[in-house]
């Protein structure tokens, strides 16, 4: 009983350590949520062999992402595609929208342009995400 009562404190303190360990090993860290840019192309306009388009990318996520290069690659009949890589240093806010307007070329002969936006979030993690074009 002596015992108890002297070291009842240091007893209740240990224990007390002990849950908050449990507790917060229970709860563990929260999954890690799905890492989604969306990308939608807009074409404004054609002009002649030209097409007026804007890239928008929208960060749906708690993070940022910082945007090293994008890479457009035109593909039309019979499988023919050629590709174009810019890099391109910027950065898409978390829940906001990035928008990059530009000519692509244009020919009847093209079905569609694919972009991928390749880039590194906050954590250093590198990912890319890609969004397709059809011709009009």
């Amino acid at each position: 009983m002596v015992f108890l009562k002297q070291y009842s404190k240091t007893v209740y303190f240990y224990i007390a350590i002990l849950l908050m360990a449990i507790f917060l090993a229970g709860c563990g860290a929260a999954p890690e949520s799905p890492r989604q840019i969306d990308i939608t192309w807009e074409v404004k306009g054609v002009y002649g062999d030209k097409m007026l388009c804007t890239l928008k990318m929208h960060n749906r996520t708690n993070m940022y992402f910082y945007v090293e290069n994008i890479t457009v690659k035109v593909c039309g009949m019979g499988g023919y595609c050629y590709a174009e890589t810019q890099p391109s240093l910027g950065m898409i806010l978390p829940g906001y929208y990035a928008e990059e307007s530009g000519y692509l070329s244009y020919s009847p002969l093209f079905d569609y342009a694919e972009t991928t936006v390749t880039g590194r979030w906050e954590d250093g993690k590198s990912d890319s995400f890609t969004g397709v074009l059809y011709y009009p």
